[in-house]
């Protein structure tokens, strides 16, 4: 997450805007405004008071507008799928909610396609938005499109926290043929035969394993150091890993 303007008074009102840059955005029929808030509507400890969005039209233009009361929120949107779906046939391009948390009333605004979020409430007292915010961002790791297994495995190994485990993936996941390997060994519980196994700068997962301070994950990932910086790769190896 990023500060985009700092706290800033504006007559009665504080005003602040954030950019979400660490959401996970993998579903294309997911907007980032309108995951941002889905999100924040269900979000723990927020009390959803009323919901606004509308579509962009030409100046003088009548608008499509989508309101009500944060108690019908989940009524009308039953399902995340549901709400991207009204939010892309309603053309809806800008979002408002205002909502209670830590018993102070927040306005937050935005764009369907954008992560930049608005903040403003009473300038009476401070509110600290970063919390709930930075478990938007966590949030969003759950609407990945990683096989759930291999999710769930990686998780109970290796990151406890889904972001981190979709993180992980995400890394090997840029070279198909190392994730696909991985996802198999996790899969079935044992290393590729050496006939079939990957091999970079000759060595394989399964040797980096068990002859190094590297877990299975770590394994794999020490493969893509080895091919995107052999060199550096290498040297760390012969000296025994001692910044790895």
């Amino acid at each position: 997450m990023k500060i985009v303007k700092t706290t800033q008074k504006v007559y009665d009102s504080f005003v602040e805007q954030y950019e979400l840059n660490d959401m996970l955005l993998a579903r294309s029929d997911f907007m980032p405004g309108s995951l941002i808030v889905y999100l924040l509507s269900s979000a723990r400890n927020v009390k959803l008071l009323s919901f606004y969005f509308s579509e962009e039209t030409e100046i003088g233009g009548q608008r499509q507008v989508i309101t009500g009361e944060g108690s019908d929120f989940f009524k009308q949107f039953q399902t995340i799928e549901s709400f991207m779906r009204n939010m892309t046939s309603a053309n809806i391009s800008e979002w408002e909610l205002k909502f209670l948390y830590q018993n102070q009333e927040i306005v937050a605004t935005g764009r369907i396609w954008s992560t930049i979020v608005g903040i403003s409430y009473s300038a009476t007292s401070k509110s600290n938005l970063i919390p709930l915010l930075y478990s938007v961002e966590e949030k969003s790791y759950e609407y990945h499109t990683f096989d759930k297994q291999i999710v769930r495995c990686v998780m109970e190994r290796f990151e406890p926290k889904v972001k981190a485990a979709i993180k992980a993936l995400l890394k090997l996941s840029k070279y198909t043929d190392i994730y696909s390997e991985f996802t198999d060994v996790i899969k079935c519980g044992k290393w590729m035969s050496k006939h079939t196994a990957i091999s970079v700068e000759g060595f394989t997962a399964e040797q980096l394993n068990s002859s190094y301070p590297l877990s299975l994950l770590g394994a794999y990932n020490y493969l893509i150091f080895l091919r995107e910086s052999p060199s550096e790769a290498l040297e760390a190896l012969r000296k025994g890993l001692p910044r790895y």
